[in-house]
């Protein structure tokens, strides 16, 4: 019993990391908006993904993905969230830890969804 308990806690704590495709360790570049996307903030950071997406899959249909950057809806209630703690560490130069997952939102095919931010203190 004790080791299906611990199994399935495993599997539920490294599932959300295997959906999460790329990530970034620093700073934030800068912040974008187009009107091909209007409820989504693009985020520019100073470094390459680790493991950038491969065009063409789950709706990164652009024939290059941005390996600099990542997108989320800034309308939704955790849109608004991840909106204040990325101004918050672009406006103090904060570096930000930022995962995302392996699909792209329609009318921005070259950029990444978000999955998790994280901004590191002093």
């Amino acid at each position: 019993m004790t080791a299906r308990l611990l199994s399935a806690l495993v599997l539920l704590f490294m599932t959300p990391m295997a959906l999460a495709s790329n990530s970034f360790s620093c700073n934030i570049k800068d912040l974008s908006t187009t009107m091909s996307a209007p409820k989504y903030l693009i985020v520019h950071m100073e470094c390459d993904s680790t493991s950038p997406i491969a065009p063409g899959s789950n709706g990164c249909t652009s024939s290059t993905v941005l390996r600099n950057a990542f997108t989320f809806d800034a309308t939704s209630e955790q849109g608004k969230l991840n909106a204040s703690l990325v101004l918050m560490a672009f406006a103090t130069k904060k570096r930000v830890y930022a995962s995302t997952y392996g699909t792209c939102p329609k009318g921005l095919e070259n950029t990444p969804l978000l999955y998790g931010l994280k901004v590191y203190g002093s």
